[in-house]
């Protein structure tokens, strides 16, 4: 697959099925750029969230390559996937999880906080959402 951005998403030729499942995810050409807003629809148990899941490293295919800022997640390591997501994506599940012995700003700013990457800017910015959101 030719890179044509160093920052945006590319998948192509992807192919992925759950073991033992009849689902299967076919998906020949997918693009965003940077800064591009992707709305991802369909009936409930068409592969939306597996095809995220493929996007950010948490699945990998049974063909294809996902490529996200120029590096082809489907050749990392796991620690590589970890740190993709740490730093370049951030991805909500319908299935998701506070925890709920952190409050929602710390909550919000656990991903910086493992990552490494946290700054007294983020903490602002945390704490006017949190406080937005009630």
């Amino acid at each position: 697959m030719a890179d044509t951005t160093a920052s945006g998403i590319e998948v192509s030729g992807l192919q992925f099925s759950y073991a033992r499942e009849a689902f299967a995810l076919r998906l020949e050409e997918f693009h965003a750029q940077p800064g591009e807003a992707v709305a991802i629809s369909g009936p409930s148990g068409c592969g939306k969230s597996t095809l995220l899941r493929l996007m950010c490293g948490l699945l990998t295919p049974d063909a294809g390559t996902v490529c996200v800022g120029g590096g082809e997640v489907t050749r990392m390591t796991a620690e590589e996937r970890r740190a993709l997501r740490l730093r370049r994506m951030g991805v909500v599940f319908q299935d998701f999880a506070l925890l709920d012995y952190l409050t929602v700003e710390e909550n919000l700013l656990l991903p910086m906080r493992l990552g490494g990457f946290i700054d007294a800017d983020a903490a602002t910015r945390a704490r006017e959402l949190a406080g937005r959101l009630g």
